[in-house]
């Protein structure tokens, strides 16, 4: 009994490791030279070993709603790789195993992961002590970088910089910048649904620094992402506003609130928003890069999109497998003869098979799965928002939308930390439901509402209230 006692009382700090090799998997500088795995996945899997003997040792329900509806999703994806692996054996396409074996062993990762997320017992409480740990320990991380990058201190085989456009200890400016955006608004989030005046500041704080951060990457996707899931964040508040409004019989109020907001939409959509974002930019310092170097990125971005969705389609829309299947664009190659590049820098050599990536997340996956692969990707991103709508949680969405916005220009699928915003999203409805107090018309058992509930801790987690208020 003291042993079960210690473990779990031992399982808040367990929880709070799992925040680390969240950030770092992005940090792909600090992987040793040549080696497929980093500190981030190594300490993934170390920090999962354990956790699922715990489950397994305490039989633990893993048949929860959210649990369910994960493993259908990889389920479903595995099926989608698996023909493409077919199609393209049929069609005798030369493929780079190494890279096919390379994201097999990351998608088995993930899906480990994120059906653990949504076992555990409690889950969004601990999910959401992972989030307080990634908002602190990213900012900690970012004003290290920040250091690193400013010559304050150097580590040994670390360049934080690619030419002028800071990456910090990822291997590119792009990594770094995902990293910067996902650490700011999940700090956002917390933020959003905290009520005390010291958590909500540490919570702003912690997002201000990630997010001024990211806007050293000089990513054009970033800054107008970043100004997009604020704006969309500020839309959410109004709308929920007007519709509590509506609900208490305030016509007026509603009514008022309601123009506030279709003013703010207008501005959105408005050529005044494209005017602020370079004002914004020019204020912080040239974030952007020079005009010629976007259109330059647009146009390599248009070819690798047609070829994506010409390989999707011969593909007879079944995709080709895992691993990368588009040729290396001429305009690359050509660039890279007698650069000296940063250190830590790996590019796709032209080789026998194709092993270049979409630099987008729902034609790399049409590539590799099919139509079957977007689908489902589509409906598990599209699930998450509406349950993180329907709890409240308008800082979960912006998250959301966010890594959606981003993965428009980048291949973020593969990257733990976007599943871990999904599975939060995904359980956050469930906590939610719990915390509402029951209908005084339900005669139910408070053992059938807790199955209603579908919350293994739900039980628990009520009798401890009911303890806590007697006590007081």
């Amino acid at each position: 009994m003291i042993f079960i006692v210690k473990v779990t009382n031992f399982s808040p700090y367990w929880d709070s490791i799992a925040a680390l090799p969240m950030l770092l998997a992005l940090e792909t500088q600090l992987r040793p030279a040549g080696a497929a795995l980093g500190p981030g996945e190594v300490l993934f899997s170390l920090w999962l070993l354990p956790v699922i003997a715990a489950l397994i040792w305490r039989a633990q329900r893993l048949y929860s709603r959210q649990f369910m509806t994960l493993a259908a999703f990889w389920a479903t994806l595995a099926a989608a790789l698996s023909l493409g692996v077919i199609v393209a054996s049929v069609r005798e396409i030369s493929v780079d195993w190494s890279l096919v074996i390379h994201d097999v062993a990351a998608y088995v990762l993930l899906a480990l992961l994120t059906c653990v997320f949504t076992a555990l017992p409690n889950a969004y409480d601990r999910l959401y002590r992972i989030q307080w740990m990634i908002a602190l320990l990213g900012a900690a991380l970012f004003l290290m970088q920040l250091g690193n990058a400013y010559g304050l201190f150097s580590l040994a085989g670390i360049d934080p910089w690619y030419w002028d456009r800071m990456r910090g200890w990822s291997e590119n400016p792009n990594q770094f910048a995902l990293l910067c955006l996902l650490t700011g608004f999940a700090a956002l989030a917390l933020a959003d649904r905290r009520n005390g005046v010291a958590a909500k500041l540490a919570a702003f704080t912690c997002s201000g620094i990630a997010l001024w951060t990211g806007l050293q990457s000089k990513s054009n996707a970033y800054s107008a992402v970043v100004i997009a899931g604020i704006l969309l964040l500020a839309l959410l508040k109004a709308v929920r506003a007007i519709l509590k409004a509506d609900r208490t019989g305030a016509p007026a109020t509603a009514l008022s609130l309601a123009g506030l907001s279709a003013i703010g939409l207008a501005l959105t959509l408005s050529a005044s928003v494209v005017d602020f974002r370079a004002e914004f930019q020019n204020a912080t310092g040239a974030i952007a890069r020079k005009g010629e170097d976007e259109s330059a990125d647009a146009a390599l971005r248009l070819q690798l999109w047609e070829q994506s969705l010409s390989v999707g389609t011969h593909s007879w829309g079944l995709g080709l497998g895992p691993g990368p299947h588009l040729e290396i664009p001429p305009s690359i190659i050509a660039g890279r003869q007698g650069e000296d590049d940063p250190i830590n820098l790996t590019h796709p050599k032209p080789g026998l098979a194709p092993n270049f990536e979409a630099h987008n997340t729902i034609l790399e996956l049409f590539v590799q799965g099919g139509v079957m692969a977007v689908a489902a990707f589509v409906a598990i991103v599209v699930l998450a928002i509406s349950r993180a709508w329907k709890s409240g949680h308008d800082g979960l969405i912006a998250l959301l939308f966010a890594l959606v916005a981003f993965g428009s220009f980048h291949v973020i699928f593969r990257h733990p930390f976007v599943w871990f915003a999904i599975c939060l999203a995904l359980v956050s409805e469930s906590h939610s439901r719990l915390l509402q107090p029951a209908d005084s018309s339900d005669k139910a058992s408070p053992d059938s509402f807790t199955q209603r509930l579908d919350f293994p801790e739900a039980g628990r987690f009520r009798a401890r209230e009911a303890l806590a208020v007697r006590r007081s």
